[in-house]
């Protein structure tokens, strides 16, 4: 295997079992966790979610920038998107069990929106990690925020 398939391998195990530990906690162990954190209205899920994924882009593209020291931010965004779009894979055939109700339908929005979500984030690590511009990677990121604002606004049941 080359060095990179080992890279993604790895971190799609890894955030593969976080997911599914994610699942397992919030879901079956009766743990308790609140569905919003206290006097807000954002997900514990949706933050917790966030983190797994932000870590493990930032681990697996700084680790493949220490064996591909010339590996472009095209090229790492590309990889985190795979470990993302493959784990995301694996957690959705586990979870789709546990749904009932029109499961395909649960499954490739899961899989479409999560992907997604794991490609931009996956840029946002590379580009800093790559190019250490922090002002910049600030302004694409507002960029982003108001595109999505704009494309809700059209379209308001886009999320919905």
């Amino acid at each position: 295997m080359k060095p990179i398939t080992i890279v993604i391998a790895k971190y799609t195990a890894i955030l593969s079992i976080a997911f599914l530990i994610n699942l397992w906690i919030l879901d079956y162990s009766g743990a308790h966790v609140p569905e919003n954190i206290p006097s807000t209205q954002i997900h514990v899920r949706g933050v917790i979610i966030f983190l797994i994924v932000l870590l493990t882009l930032i681990f697996s593209q700084k680790e493949a920038v220490k064996k591909y020291s010339g590996i472009t931010i095209g090229k790492l965004t590309l990889v985190g998107s795979i470990i993302g779009l493959f784990a995301e894979i694996i957690f959705q055939s586990v979870r789709v069990f546990t749904l009932e109700g029109n499961r395909l339908h649960y499954f490739l929005i899961g899989i479409i929106g999560m992907t997604t979500f794991d490609a931009v984030m996956s840029f946002f690590v590379a580009y800093q990690i790559k190019t250490k511009n922090t002002n910049r990677l600030i302004l694409f990121i507002i960029i982003l925020l108001v595109l999505v604002r704009i494309v809700l606004y059209l379209f308001p049941a886009a999320l919905g």
